[in-house]
């Protein structure tokens, strides 16, 4: 990682500024953040784009000193990149601040927070999974999920044929020289009083009405309907 030089000052100090203004807890770790945006965008196909663009930085992009930001409905949000150093200490780092400083609150309210102020693709789902995985949440919190209800097994068949059951699995595909045809596909069903299983073979790109005949010829022609 690169030392900070002196034409990075003003970065620095517009970066501080930026998010010292809600969130000075943030500020030992900023330099340190800064200079891990600044190697973030070198790699970031995006940020290589909205550069080439010179003035014109898009719609809704706004290049400053080599930070990139978010404007859209009179809000300012510094855009962090995808990268594996952002992703570890920026982001979580972010996270873990923000949701903190909240007292812990829900993952619409903390996402609403760090929106304010920053921005990154899929924004919402990484904060939704940080406060689910949370330890002091699941330890404090009471769950919001309605009550399970009463297991209702399957009834008890009394002869064979009466109850079956069926999936379906992928395999590598199959073509058989002799009879020219391909199977990518095996369906597997099961008579659930006997457990006596049947395996056919599906051919490429099959059809329900494909599945009914096979079922009349393999299935219901020898066994009948119970």
């Amino acid at each position: 990682m690169r030392a900070v030089a002196k034409e990075d000052l003003k970065d620095i100090g517009e970066f501080l500024g930026f998010v010292d203004i809600s969130y000075p807890e943030l500020v030992p770790e900023l330099q340190h953040w800064h200079t891990m945006l600044i190697q973030g965008y070198l790699h970031n196909k995006f940020f290589q784009k909205i550069r080439k663009q010179s003035k014109s930085f898009g719609q809704g992009y706004k290049l400053r000193n080599s930070i990139l930001y978010f404007t859209m409905d009179n809000q300012v949000q510094l855009w962090v990149p995808d990268s594996a150093d952002c992703n570890v200490h920026i982001k979580n780092g972010l996270l873990d601040k923000i949701h903190q400083s909240l007292g812990h609150a829900s993952h619409s309210q903390t996402c609403h927070t760090l929106a304010s102020h920053f921005y990154w693709p899929n924004m919402a789902k990484d904060t939704f999974e940080y406060c689910r995985t949370c330890g002091i949440c699941q330890l404090t919190k009471q769950s919001t999920q309605r009550p399970f209800g009463l297991l209702k097994p399957l009834p008890i068949p009394e002869r064979p044929f009466t109850h079956i059951s069926m999936d379906f699995l992928f395999l590598p595909q199959v073509t058989n020289k002799t009879m020219q045809v391909s199977h990518d596909h095996v369906w597997v069903i099961v008579d659930r009083f006997s457990k006596y299983m049947i395996i056919l073979l599906l051919s490429l790109n099959y059809t329900a009405e494909h599945l009914i005949n096979v079922y009349n010829n393999s299935i219901y022609s020898f066994f009948g309907l119970a």
